[in-house]
């Protein structure tokens, strides 16, 4: 959904024995992780499910410099059923 400037994504799964979802978003610069909300630039994501969302930050450098000069991934996990994640401009 898209209004007022804001992207509201709703990812709506269900898992097979042994495997886990992850919403990932990929973003130029460093992102910074404030409880339920990252801003990368001028980019807010905020996850509005899972309430109890788990953040992790993946540095594309540090994977393989050769190949990835910039650029980080932004993983929310925690849920087995859905995702609910607004984005918008800071």
């Amino acid at each position: 959904d898209f209004s007022a400037r804001k992207l509201v994504v709703r990812d709506q799964f269900r898992l097979g024995a042994g495997t886990r979802a992850i919403f990932q978003l990929n973003v130029p610069v460093k992102p910074r992780v404030d409880g339920s909300e990252v801003t990368a630039g001028r980019l807010k994501l905020r996850v509005l499910e899972p309430v109890n969302a788990v953040i992790d930050i993946h540095d594309w450098r540090a994977q393989d410099s050769e190949e990835f000069r910039k650029g980080f991934r932004i993983d929310v996990s925690g849920s087995d059923t859905s995702y609910v994640v607004e984005l918008s401009e800071q």
